[in-house]
């Protein structure tokens, strides 16, 4: 068959599959256990490149960032989250105002620093509020005394 365009060609191939999806599923159906086995291996051997590859879609279809520009930022923040200052264990979260990019992606405009995972939570579930923040600051500082209260008025009965 002559190639007409590649819309054509695009358009016939998914009418193909789509009439002749048993046939397909017949025939890859004998080595469907072969083909799980050489993945987990491949998969296996090839862990840390995969994490990596995994990691740059992340970061370039979530932020626009590349693995490159995140390790700069990592090394900029000398590894560390920028809230807690906590060495960084696992891959660190791209901190962004939600009212910029309400999604879970971002833009040069909105985005921070970089936080650990439970940084980048405890903010989140404040709903990035200073006020909401700040209430939270006082309700610990104020109980923190009440405890430190509790515990001299302990010690004086001792």
């Amino acid at each position: 068959m002559p190639r007409k365009s590649k819309a054509a060609d695009l358009i016939y191939a998914a009418e193909y599959r789509a009439t002749h999806k048993e046939e397909a599923l017949a025939l890859r159906e004998p080595h469907r256990d072969k083909q799980k086995a050489y993945m987990r291996v491949y998969n296996r051997m090839n862990k840390e490149w995969l994490d990596v590859k995994a990691k740059d879609r992340g970061y370039r279809s979530k932020h626009g960032l590349t693995a490159d520009k995140v390790s700069e930022l990592r090394k900029g923040q000398e590894d560390k989250c920028a809230l807690c200052g906590n060495i960084f264990v696992d891959t660190p979260h791209i901190d962004h105002s939600h009212e910029c990019c309400p999604s879970h992606k971002s833009c040069p405009d909105c985005r921070r620093e970089l936080l650990c995972g439970t940084c980048n939570r405890g903010l989140g579930m404040f709903k990035d509020s200073p006020a909401l923040l700040q209430r939270a600051i006082d309700y610990l500082v104020k109980h923190a005394r009440r405890q430190a209260i509790l515990k001299s008025e302990d010690s004086e009965h001792e």
